[in-house]
């Protein structure tokens, strides 16, 4: 059998274990690093009895954790702390202009326009013919509430579309053109020459959101 005793008699012996306890200048240090331990300051799930400088996510409101820089302390976020995130789409409305075997007639098309439901930005225009041909087309829109009441906002510089003997042809640095669509507006439009059998026009917008 093995024997302890001598183990137990060196122990007893060892610095601040003469049978007497710790030293009063040890109970000062452990004192002093638990106070320390206990005032530090943690993330804790809930609150917690024992420390006094713990922050408690069960205090914050259900959402999305900011940390403040320096102090780190923890927040829910709120919209303005969050990053924008403001992303641009374009959309085309199509407008197919057929002659049926000949020269496309001149004159309004699509006469009750095409509603255009978001508010946007007239961006261009691309214009595509089966064969080399001419054309030249104005664009319209009418404000929600006046859909009979149509005006020009290709003007009178490249907003217009238009093919000057060639089969494709597109535009998007419009100048003179209104660009600004409101919801809801009507567009359509209106041939003012043309020489093409058939031409699909392609009117391009966007949108941030």
């Amino acid at each position: 059998m093995t024997d302890f005793t001598g183990a137990r008699a060196r122990v007893g012996g060892a610095t601040g274990l003469a049978g007497t306890g710790i030293s009063t200048a040890e109970k000062t240090t452990i004192t002093n690093d638990t106070t320390a331990l206990k005032a530090a300051t943690y993330i804790t799930q809930t609150a917690s009895t024992t420390l006094s400088a713990e922050q408690a996510l069960s205090t914050l409101a259900t959402g999305l954790l900011k940390v403040t820089t320096a102090t780190g302390v923890l927040s829910t976020a709120v919209a303005t702390d969050l990053p924008a995130h403001n992303h641009t789409f374009e959309f085309s409305l199509p407008f197919v202009l057929d002659g049926g075997g000949v020269a496309i007639t001149t004159g309004t098309k699509y006469n009750s326009g095409v509603l255009v439901r978001p508010a946007c930005t007239w961006i261009g225009w691309e214009i595509d013919a089966t064969t080399t041909s001419n054309i030249v087309v104005t664009v319209e829109r009418a404000a929600a509430g006046t859909p009979t009441n149509f005006i020009s906002i290709s003007g009178s510089g490249t907003g217009k579309p238009t093919l000057a003997a060639v089969a494709s042809a597109n535009q998007y640095a419009m100048t003179g053109a209104t660009t600004t669509i409101a919801a809801r507006d009507r567009i359509r439009v209106s041939v003012d020459s043309a020489t093409a059998l058939y031409a699909t026009i392609n009117l391009v917008f966007s949108r941030v959101i």
